[in-house]
């Protein structure tokens, strides 16, 4: 009955000692905040914004808006010079016959580049389209080659991570630039 209740003894001695080792670590952790370099963590973070942002489909989602921002200002400024036109030729009193003409001449040239610049639209919407998904796929398969070599097994957008985890943002985007691009297409 002695051992037992020696026994008893000893068990709570060492549960105590542990206890007191993790209020100490608890401490620890309290004191340091939410500086995780301390930690260990087998959890990565990326800023996917910021890779997309480095990678060839910001450039070309660029160009093509600027693309389409240049086709519709040629569209505006023909419709001005149409417009123009038109005042002009009433202005010099032609007949009413040959005004109504020249109005719908300019109307169906006018609808004629409109159509165009929607078919030029579409076509460069599915261009960047095709070419998203073959970059998220990229960045996918990078995001995964990094993680292996940090030695990281989840990763999560740094969107959603309050502190801590390991930051493969520049590491993704350093192999991001040294990939080749010549099976992209060109919008």
């Amino acid at each position: 009955m002695k051992s037992l209740k020696t026994a008893g003894i000893a068990a709570l001695i060492v549960g105590l000692g542990s206890l007191s080792s993790c209020a100490a670590l608890t401490q620890q952790l309290k004191t340091e905040g939410s500086d995780s370099s301390s930690l260990p963590s087998s959890v990565g973070v990326v800023n996917t914004q910021k890779i997309l942002e480095n990678s060839r489909v910001s450039v070309a989602v660029n160009k093509a808006r600027q693309d389409m921002e240049n086709l519709k200002q040629q569209l505006q400024n023909d419709m001005i010079e149409k417009s123009k036109k038109l005042d002009e030729a009433e202005s010099k009193k032609l007949p009413q016959a040959e005004l109504d003409k020249m109005q719908a001449n300019f109307r169906l040239e006018i609808e004629k580049k409109q159509k165009e610049s929607q078919d030029i639209y579409y076509k460069k919407q599915q261009e960047l389209e095709e070419l998203t998904k073959i970059v998220e796929q990229e960045v996918k398969t990078l995001i995964q080659d990094v993680a292996k070599e940090k030695k990281v097994s989840v990763v999560v957008d740094q969107q959603i991570v309050l502190f801590g985890g390991v930051d493969l943002t520049e590491e993704v985007i350093k192999k991001l630039s040294t990939q080749p691009q010549d099976n992209t297409p060109k919008p």
